[in-house]
């Protein structure tokens, strides 16, 4: 372990076996690391060149196709009932059950702004 941890990357494996047969191999986390990330790119690696090999294939889909595909009428305007999105800005909300239809902001709370004081009055603790 010392070794491994001396000579960090740099170090020979450290092969753990039982009845000489191996079942473990110490390396140092720096080599771990290295190693992993690599793993990453080649199992990377291989999706992407499934997935070009497939996009090949796929022929490309305009908007209108991607759209009916979907159920959509993308010329269809909102009705008279369903008002457009509303000014740059400008939030709609759906209606509350039994409140304003309209969702109000806070209040700013800035520095200096009044907290709410615990029960009793008093400071915590105190």
């Amino acid at each position: 372990m010392a070794r491994v941890s001396k000579q960090g990357i740099q170090a020979e494996p450290i092969v753990i076996g039982r009845r000489r047969k191996a079942e473990a191999v110490l390396i140092s986390f720096e080599l771990y690391e290295k190693l992993a990330d690599l793993i990453d790119e080649i199992q990377l690696a291989s999706l992407i060149r499934e997935r070009l090999a497939t996009a090949e294939r796929t022929p490309d889909l305009t908007l209108e196709e991607v759209a009916e595909s979907l159920g959509i009428d993308i010329e269809e305007q909102p009705g008279q009932d369903e008002p457009a999105a509303g000014a740059a800005g400008e939030r709609r909300h759906p209606p509350v059950p039994g409140g304003n239809p309209q969702i109000q902001p806070a209040a700013p709370c800035g520095a200096g702004a009044a907290l709410p004081q615990p029960a009793g009055g008093g400071a915590p603790g105190g």
